[in-house]
């Protein structure tokens, strides 16, 4: 199972979306009408293109902002640019 961070970090905190990385992202959040929905509707879109995975932080304590977090980044670095 691939990993976004290789070596778990205590209290690590994603970089913040770039300008063009958020653009492309509300770019597919409108294509499927949820850009101004919540994590799970995101994240059931993104699912479309990247497909349903299992999620899980190390240490516990997983939240949908942090999955949907782990899977914009997914679509970002392996999708968005066939799009």
């Amino acid at each position: 199972m691939p990993l976004l961070i290789h070596q778990p970090v205590l209290d690590h905190t994603p970089r913040p979306l770039d300008p063009q990385e958020k653009k492309k992202l509300d770019e597919f959040y409108a294509r499927y009408s949820v850009l101004d929905k919540g994590p799970e509707e995101k994240i059931q879109a993104l699912h479309k293109v990247i497909q349903a995975r299992d999620f899980f932080a190390f240490g516990g304590g997983e939240t949908r902002e942090m999955e949907l977090r782990a899977n914009e980044r997914i679509f970002l670095d392996e999708y968005a640019h066939k799009l």
